[in-house]
């Protein structure tokens, strides 16, 4: 009788052994695959962060005239566009402002917004995510809106344009 218990005690040290192993091993997979989660999820929202920067802008991109004044602004509203970005379907939402070079220059503005809005929405959806997700490409996007809005009619209208807001997703 003593025997069986000494092997019963035996068994059940192996049992208990087997057990804290599977332990230790179930463990080590739940641990890994929260990392693993947690590094996709990480990069996955790294990713979209980079290309929402700062709203206003910096002290260094923005130029004062003489007297360290703006000239008249005109705001509009928030734009909301599909951007070109192959099959991944992405948005881009920017609220713009529009500094006139001239109180004159902002009457004439604000008799072409609809115009002005035309253009701002239909050059933003040409744009692909890689385009507009760093500052330089932002740079960018602001001197050829510049660009065009001041192509509408044969006159410097826009002195700047100014991004308040600016998010892709």
């Amino acid at each position: 009788m003593a025997k069986k218990d000494e092997n019963a005690a035996k068994q059940g040290a192996k049992g208990d052994r087997k057990f804290k192993l599977l332990l230790i091993v179930a463990s080590v997979f739940l641990l890994a695959a929260i990392g693993a989660g947690g590094y996709y999820i990480g990069t996955q929202w790294g990713s979209e962060s980079e290309a929402a920067q700062e709203n206003t802008p910096s002290s260094e991109s923005v130029s004062f005239d003489s007297k360290g004044e703006l000239g008249p602004l005109v705001e509009m509203d928030d734009f909301l566009v599909n951007i070109a970005d192959g099959e991944q379907t992405r948005y881009l939402k920017a609220s713009i402002t529009v500094e006139a070079t001239d109180k004159k220059s902002q009457d004439e503005l604000n008799k072409r917004i609809p115009q002005i809005r035309d253009v701002i929405i239909f050059h933003l959806g040409t744009k692909t995510f890689d385009q507009v997700r760093d500052l330089q490409g932002k740079k960018q996007l602001r001197a050829e809106l510049t660009k065009r809005l001041n192509g509408i009619v044969d006159q410097r209208l826009v002195q700047r344009i100014f991004f308040t807001e600016f998010v892709v997703q």
